[in-house]
């Protein structure tokens, strides 16, 4: 139903009072205009409310009467407000959603069935998503009056990002391959080997020079903003690598006869050849032989020599 008002003469604004037998017609809360355009009816406000026998909802000041049609309305509520998190990082713990607390009004949380929760019909919720997919979180309120709000709705995503790397201990002494085992990490890595040095690869490739406990971090992101971690405290033990082929043709590969080592103190190397004359004699850390007699400095015939080794460590001595 609608009462159709007419301004006759003058220019001065007027205040629109409609009344409402409440047992018969209903509840209202406020006046409203009818006007064309896209928003037909449009509320003028509530001005003044009266509650005898007969309810009155005034609204004062109006003056525009292009339009002659004005009713009672009952509005029905805004869509409420969600605070609480949208992306999942970490789908095993619980999440806090909220909105306004408002007395008298019933809260109805909707989200994925597989969702735990606890709070519903309250104005928060805690919910936990680990079985979901993600999805929307939406929310309606009743108020005191029995309206109906508009929905308000949340997006929730969730990251599927975890950090994971498995290791391989190579031939060369203190040597690495860190194999990285990560999934959903969208956006990159950052590793920190404990020892100062830093890469942001997917696989990673790394010697120590001492032997030693290292913490290795593994940090993984993708794009939704997320950060996962692994830390391995990586034991590197003392170890000597030995080769057993040299070929002494300047290529940059093999071309010397050298031990690799981690944890070494003191170390002393004799080479024979095939008829047991020493040919190469050192103590030095780090040497290399480059396939020449020690004694004369000529180059040797290829073929097959042998070697005798010792290292030390601290008071530990061991024979290869």
């Amino acid at each position: 139903f609608w009462h159709e008002v007419h301004r006759d003469s003058g220019t001065a604004d007027a205040d629109i009072t409609l009344s409402f037998y409440q047992p018969e017609d209903g509840f209202f809360t406020t006046n409203a205009h009818w006007k064309t355009g896209l928003v037909q009816w449009t509320d003028i406000g509530n001005d003044q409310v009266q509650s005898p026998l007969y309810h009155t909802i005034t609204s004062y000041g109006h003056n525009d009467f292009s339009h002659h049609a004005f009713a009672l309305a009952l509005i029905t509520p805004e869509a409420p407000s969600i605070v609480g998190d949208s992306i999942i990082c970490d789908s095993t713990i619980y999440y806090t959603y909220s909105s306004p607390y408002f007395p008298n009004t019933n809260y109805d949380w909707s989200f994925p069935p597989e969702a735990y929760y606890t709070g519903q019909g309250s104005s928060q919720i805690d919910i936990n998503w680990v079985d979901t997919q993600g999805g929307t979180l939406s929310l309606q309120i009743t108020d005191s009056l029995g309206c109906l709000s508009y929905p308000a709705n949340m997006g929730i995503y969730i990251s599927t990002l975890n950090a994971s790397f498995d290791t391989l201990s190579l031939s060369g002494a203190g040597e690495f391959d860190f194999i990285n085992m990560s999934q959903g990490a969208t956006a990159g890595y950052d590793w920190d080997m404990g020892d100062g040095w830093t890469y942001t690869d997917v696989d990673v490739n790394h010697s120590y020079p001492e032997p030693g406990v290292y913490p290795v971090l593994l940090t993984a992101y993708d794009t939704l903003g997320c950060v996962d971690t692994m830390l391995l405290q990586l034991e590197v033990l003392p170890d000597i690598f030995i080769p057993n082929v040299i070929t002494v043709n300047n290529d940059g590969v093999n071309d010397f006869f050298q031990v690799e080592t981690i944890g070494i103190d003191e170390n002393e190397v004799h080479i024979y050849n095939r008829w047991g004359d020493e040919v190469y004699y050192s103590t030095e850390m780090g040497f290399n032989w480059d396939g020449t007699n020690y004694w004369n400095g000529e180059q040797l015939n290829e073929g097959t020599y042998y070697y005798t080794y010792v290292a030390r460590a601290g008071s530990i001595s061991s024979e290869y």
